[in-house]
């Protein structure tokens, strides 16, 4: 907790803005809550082609790591639109309330449905191998989908501060519309070491591939990947614009 993973996108060639993953401790109710936040912004001169302000922020139990609520905003252009489910494991139900259309639904849920965030995260709990190949259900602003990941054996992947990184490659099989990405086919690679840290995300669009590269890692923790921070740092790594401390 507390581990704050950068990274710098790209189209084709095109620099287009920046993405961050942030983990930190909040308090609600009197009790501790853990929190994942992610921000991605375009920078200004794509902000003419396709403007892109998104935020994706679960509240999760730490205790079963399971989700209890799960928001999703997209600002495009002076429109901002968001969504949050609500999971309530007891009742067996999520519940998906919409500003975009002013509705409200539910949900069955089931006892290991969780969403993309949560899962991804709880992924990082256990090693990440070729040949693993992982089923669940998650639940998104639309309703359930079934997810399946298969990890096979990737390259390195040469990042500017950490060098060349031993990966495995993820593809997942869901339709991510209205979550973090556009639908499309998208690819992930994962480190091989214990932080299981994503280096790369690739998505197919249309005449270029939209390139997601981790840049900066800071937070708490002393490995290669800190010590790669203190030695070879470099702000003009991450320099792409897209600010993504400023509030939606």
């Amino acid at each position: 907790v507390g581990e704050e993973l950068v990274y710098r996108m790209k189209w084709g060639f095109v620099p287009i803005g920046k993405s961050r993953i942030k983990s930190s401790w909040v308090v609600e109710n009197g009790r501790h809550i853990l929190h994942i936040r992610y921000r991605a912004r375009t920078n200004s001169v794509f902000n003419r082609i396709y403007p892109m302000n998104d935020e994706a922020e679960v509240f999760i139990d730490p205790g079963s790591f399971r989700p209890m609520r799960f928001v999703f905003k997209k600002a495009r252009r002076k429109t901002l639109c968001d969504e949050t489910i609500s999971f309530d494991y007891e009742r067996g139900m999520a519940t998906v309330v919409s500003r975009c259309d002013k509705k409200e639904r539910s949900f069955p849920l089931g006892r290991d449905s969780t969403d993309i965030v949560t899962f991804m995260y709880g992924m990082r709990r256990q090693p990440i191998q070729a040949g693993l190949s992982v089923s669940n259900r998650i639940m998104s602003t639309e309703g359930p989908l079934s997810l399946r990941l298969e990890v096979t054996e990737g390259e390195d992947v040469k990042l500017p501060v950490f060098g060349r990184v031993p990966c495995v490659k993820v593809v997942p099989e869901l339709d991510l519309k209205s979550m973090l990405v556009e639908k499309g086919q998208l690819t992930l690679w994962v480190s091989k070491d214990k932080r299981c840290v994503a280096t790369r995300l690739t998505v197919k669009a249309p005449l270029a591939n939209v390139h997601t590269t981790l840049c900066h890692i800071h937070g708490p923790g002393e490995d290669s990947w800190k010590d790669a921070m203190k030695t070879n740092r470099n702000e003009a790594d991450c320099s792409v614009g897209g600010d993504v401390d400023k509030e939606l």
